[in-house]
């Protein structure tokens, strides 16, 4: 069995990771809710912070020393 490297495994986890975002991103609706007082939402935020994972995680893969 071969050993998949690094550089590998980082890239096509990035890749599921924007993928993944771009079919959340119209599955979500306009706003989700991100704190919570009891059963309601007391804070929400756009759609387009599904994005964010995605972003940060390529943002750090290639700031980094990763290759």
């Amino acid at each position: 069995m071969k050993k998949i490297n690094f550089c590998k495994a980082t890239t096509i986890i990035l890749i599921i990771n924007v993928i993944l975002s771009i079919v959340l991103f119209f599955v979500v609706p306009d706003k989700i809710a991100i704190q919570w007082v009891g059963t309601s939402p007391s804070n929400a935020v756009d759609s387009y912070y599904v994005f964010l994972v995605p972003v940060l995680s390529v943002l750090f893969a290639f700031t980094g020393n990763w290759c």
